[in-house]
């Protein structure tokens, strides 16, 4: 059980957690950005439906919240905690 890492997802300003929604406004999935000084990181997708692929679409999110953040996506790179004492890292893609 990892739920002290979605406490530390919130209490870190460095991550955030980008939700995806279906028309009806049900969560259907998500994925973890961290802002590192390379840029921001990217970890996998997770989804509460079997087949959804919603990969493409946090790319492209990636993408243009990176540009917002004025930088780059930043791939494989490792994160640290900041106020948390420990998180659940999974692997930056």
């Amino acid at each position: 059980n990892h739920c002290w890492g979605a406490i530390a997802n919130a209490l870190d300003i460095d991550k955030v957690v980008v939700w995806a929604k279906d028309e009806g406004g049900n969560i259907v999935g998500r994925r973890l950005f961290a802002l590192t000084p390379a840029g921001v990181v990217s970890y996998r997708t997770y989804t509460n439906r079997h087949g959804l692929t919603l990969d493409g679409c946090f790319e492209d999110f990636l993408e243009r919240y990176a540009a917002h953040c004025g930088t780059d996506v930043a791939r494989k790179v490792a994160v640290r905690e900041l106020l948390s004492e420990r998180w659940y890292d999974d692997g930056a893609l």
